[in-house]
């Protein structure tokens, strides 16, 4: 068997081919804009981390990564301050999460989901099968469709564990709008520790007797 590893290895070595233990540290604005236009494909398993603050209120991250992300980012406790606003079904700094792993990552600034949006949050519009652990928002969330799911951390999530997420933004929607996630699917029993201290509206414009607002979850169903 060691042997066996040990050939893998040197081969990898070789060929270059080392994915395997592929860390890509991200240090300012430009590399996470690189990141977002290089458009690393649904399967990509790159594990990228935060060595410093991205963004600020004068040069804020504008980009949304546009696709579905299943990477990994570890946040090691820095902000990304983001501007966000955009036309599209799932809006975040994220469009969409799936299998992912995202961990001690703060995000400040504002996000925006214009008329057809239906999912809006901060680290990601629609989350599935991903790992959220530590994110801390304090970004304010807008949806401005009628029927949106909008939260502090995501719009929708899917079969998804979460632990130590907060949302300290105003988060405002038309459907379904909470701290922490306003649509929630089958979410695995291991989420805990989620904590809203935000403010949380409706948009007037948009409230029907079907409206739910919350602090943490607005809807819940288990298919």
């Amino acid at each position: 068997m060691k042997t066996t590893l040990f050939k893998f290895l040197l081969i990898c070595l070789l060929t270059g081919n080392t994915n395997l233990f592929s860390q890509i540290p991200i240090n300012n604005k430009d590399d996470w804009d690189t990141i977002v236009v290089g458009g690393y494909p649904a399967n990509s398993t790159e594990h990228f981390y935060l060595r410093d603050n991205i963004g600020s209120p004068a040069d804020p991250v504008t980009l949304m990564y546009p696709g579905v992300f299943s990477g990994r980012i570890d946040g090691d406790g820095f902000k990304i301050y983001i501007e966000i606003d955009y036309y599209s079904t799932n809006v975040g700094l994220f469009s969409e999460l799936t299998e992912a792993h995202i961990s001690d990552l703060i995000i400040d600034g504002s996000i925006i989901g214009r008329r057809n949006s239906i999912n809006v949050g901060s680290i990601a519009g629609l989350v599935s099968n991903t790992f959220l652990r530590s994110i801390l928002n304090l970004a304010d969330v807008t949806g401005e469709g009628a029927s949106s799911s909008v939260g502090g951390i995501a719009g929708s999530i899917n079969s998804s564990s979460t632990e130590r997420c907060t949302n300290n933004g105003t988060i405002t929607g038309g459907q379904y709008v909470a701290g922490i996630y306003g649509r929630v699917i089958n979410m695995s029993d291991n989420s805990k520790y989620l904590n809203n201290a935000g403010t949380i509206q409706g948009n007037r414009t948009h409230l029907t007797e079907n409206s739910c607002i919350a602090g943490i979850v607005a809807y819940y169903n288990t298919p």
